[in-house]
């Protein structure tokens, strides 16, 4: 990570900075948005990858390196258009920037509290995508996960519409949350006028309760019903609440699975509904009035992904998966690249997760990291004018191309090199300072790209690849 740093904007010590210390922030900021409405603000390089950033927010002290890391995941959406983009976690800034920026004209850029440079219109979120299968399990081992998880599914059901819920079961869901809120609420305590209209003035029914069921409710209808409601949750403890709270959600909203409108096969297709998630696996819905999915196959079964565009009709896509026992290739059709691309992203985070490996099913061939031409070697400009950081991620000769390594030698000797400090931070290892002596004995200050000892060997080999 390019000197990266954390930022939280959620009543933080770290939202806290002197007048020195914001003359010292560069401008190659990102604004990461939390499920609670807090943020992290991150410093990264052009070569810094999602997989970098994520960690880098997960692991900050006093939390520590997460046992659950792999839930997580990034989303960039743009609230103009409403579009969303999953953004897979070997994908660099560079990259980043490259694929969606050019989409969004250059005048939505702007300074963010003249802290970090944004995209008017686009706006990247921390999420957990990849659910565990035991929640229990995630509440022992990484408690950290576990409330963000739950801040994630609470945050998300207040802001959907959710006009096909129960109003009963609403309320008994806004019950048990004003339970966890006050943890030492005595059990009458709501039956006092004034107690409630503390509640319902000072702290907001909205923060208990969607707007959608808010507005269908008359307001002493709600009072009686929360009242009645509290009574049945009064006794039960925080930890208790939560998984209440969650078990009963579950039984009108599935959170932890996503379906996608596409189409089995190609050409002649099967029109279905696409459930991925840790207890279907990858299956599908023929109709609405399914409620059992049939399951196509497991995530270990999956042993590589394909996206590519349809060759018949283009606007489409095509997501295929080779899975083990299979005689023939998955073949999934979907409406645009984009749900392809989110499609292949879930699956294979869940495969990655289910075959505890950091290497991707997925076979993305994203373009290799390049500085652009029109970026200059001192730096690259900003779309409000400012210039970022050097470009670290490695060096490119101008008088060949690494596609044709024969026509020059390009190995160096250790020993004129030294290695300064850590200057970034991506999937195989640690970017560093560095100065290479020369034959003319001049000093030359270089970037070095280093690859984890534990790497596995077929991360070694991506390394070089990628070199």
């Amino acid at each position: 990570m390019d000197e990266s740093d954390g930022i939280d904007g959620n009543n933080s010590p770290f939202s806290t900075m002197s007048s020195s210390d914001l003359e010292k922030v560069e401008k190659s900021t990102l604004k990461v948005h939390l499920p609670n409405g807090g943020f992290n603000i991150v410093k990264f390089g052009d070569a810094t990858d999602v997989r970098g950033i994520i960690h880098l927010i997960t692991s900050r002290p006093p939390v520590g390196v997460r046992a659950f890391e792999s839930l997580y995941a990034m989303r960039l959406c743009h609230r103009n258009s409403k579009e969303e983009h999953w953004l897979h976690i070997d994908t660099t800034m560079y990259q980043v920037h490259e694929k969606y920026e050019s989409r969004h004209p250059q005048d939505e850029w702007r300074l963010e509290n003249s802290l970090v440079l944004v995209l008017g219109g686009l706006m990247y979120e921390l999420r957990i995508r990849y659910f565990p299968h035991n929640l229990h399990k995630l509440y022992e081992k990484d408690k950290f996960t576990f409330y963000y998880l739950y801040d994630q599914i609470k945050c998300d059901y207040l802001k959907t519409d959710v006009n096909n819920v129960d109003p009963e079961i609403a309320v008994q869901l806004c019950c048990i949350e004003i339970r966890r809120f006050f943890k030492d609420m005595p059990i009458i305590a709501l039956d006092k006028k004034s107690n409630f209209e503390y509640l319902e003035k000072e702290i907001g029914l909205h923060k208990f309760l969607p707007q959608s069921v808010l507005a269908s409710m008359k307001p002493k209808t709600l009072r009686k019903s929360i009242q009645h409601h509290f009574k049945k949750f009064a006794n039960l403890s925080e930890i208790e609440c939560m998984f209440y709270f969650v078990d009963l959600l579950d039984s009108v909203k599935k959170c932890n699975q996503e379906t996608f409108k596409c189409a089995l096969g190609s050409g002649w297709s099967i029109p279905v509904e696409l459930v991925v998630g840790p207890e279907t696996g990858i299956s599908y819905l023929t109709d609405k009035s399914s409620t059992q999915p049939t399951i196509l196959a497991n995530f270990r079964q999956v042993q590589s992904i394909q996206t590519l565009i349809n060759e018949t009709e283009p606007t489409k896509a095509v997501l295929q998966m080779k899975i083990a026992g299979a005689s023939e290739v998955l073949t999934i059709t979907c409406p645009n690249l984009t749900i392809a691309e989110s499609m292949a992203d879930l699956i294979d985070g869940y495969c990655r997760i289910a075959n505890d490996t950091e290497t991707s099913f997925w076979n993305a061939h994203p373009p290799k990291y390049r500085r652009s031409s029109s970026r200059s070697k001192s730096g690259s400009a900003s779309p409000n004018g400012s210039k970022t950081t050097e470009d670290y991620a490695e060096i490119v000769d101008d008088e060949g191309d690494y596609s044709t390594p024969a026509t020059k030698d390009y190995e160096l000797i250790r020993s004129r090199l030294e290695l300064g400090e850590i200057i970034g931070e991506g999937q195989f290892g640690d970017v560093h300072k560095g100065r290479y002596r020369c034959k003319d004995n001049q000093m030359a200050a270089v970037a070095v790209k280093t690859c984890k000892i534990e790497s596995e060997q077929s991360m070694g080999e991506k390394f070089l690849e990628e070199a």
